[in-house]
């Protein structure tokens, strides 16, 4: 049964924790804490695995259903092209900050000593 914007907005917590699914892969994971977990499990060749994509209400319904289908677009190792999105983005976070520390490290004359 697909989920619908109201089942997981009156989702309470229980004693244990416990899922509502859509039937494609697509859970949210309601802890007893009363925390919800957007989780995507998919079939890898010989394993199954388990993505996790965030919290409601941080990431909606809507926006969890595109992350799945985008994250199927990636093929068989959905969980690497997340892994690659993270690592770019932290890699511009990165280099945004220490940017100025780096052109002033990163010379001519010192490229110039280094070769």
């Amino acid at each position: 049964m697909p989920l619908t914007d109201t089942a997981v907005r009156q989702a309470r917590a229980r004693d244990r924790a416990y899922k509502l699914a859509d039937g494609r892969g697509l859970t949210l994971l309601i802890q007893p804490n009363g925390s919800k977990w957007w989780r995507f499990r998919y079939r890898s060749p010989g394993a199954e695995r388990m993505l996790s994509m965030g919290t409601y209400p941080d990431m909606p319904l809507a926006v969890a259903l595109s992350a799945q289908a985008a994250s199927l677009s990636f093929g068989r190792k959905p969980a690497r092209a997340a892994k690659r999105t993270k690592r770019s983005r932290l890699n511009r976070l990165i280099l945004r900050r220490f940017r100025s520390d780096i052109l002033a490290w990163v010379t001519p004359s010192t490229l110039a000593a280094s070769t």
